[in-house]
């Protein structure tokens, strides 16, 4: 699926006197995002392990960092695709080129065999 570029993590809550709020542009990207996927949204979510491929793909060539979008888009499938975003257990993250005025972020999401990966030089007992 291709959702709109994410903000940053750092930027989508905003404090006030009366407490946090979600920023407009947050807010905006949340709209934006929904109708993005509207068609593509399943009956029901997966409770399975998975692996989500993220491919950003900025807007400009302003510097970034990879790291701070994915936690949004991970946010966003929670509760639309995934019951619990606890359930990614691989996530990859992939610079795209550059998508000069639009930006955009290619989301792969794949079920996982459930069992624990074991790293082959750790000791079996």
């Amino acid at each position: 699926m291709l959702l709109p570029f994410p903000p940053t993590v750092n930027s989508i809550w905003r404090k006030s006197r009366s407490g946090m709020y979600r920023h407009v542009k947050y807010l905006t990207w949340l709209e934006e995002a929904h109708r993005a996927v509207e068609g593509t949204l399943p009956a029901d979510v997966t409770f399975d392990p998975v692996h989500v491929e993220l491919r950003l793909y900025g807007r400009s060539r302003a510097k970034w960092d990879i790291d701070n979008r994915a936690k949004v888009i991970l946010d966003f499938l929670q509760g639309r695709f995934l019951f619990d975003d606890a359930q990614v257990d691989k996530l990859t993250i992939r610079r795209g080129p550059l998508r000069k005025g639009l930006g955009g972020a290619w989301v792969i999401l794949e079920t996982m065999e459930q069992g624990a990966l074991v790293c082959p030089a750790w000791p079996t007992a």
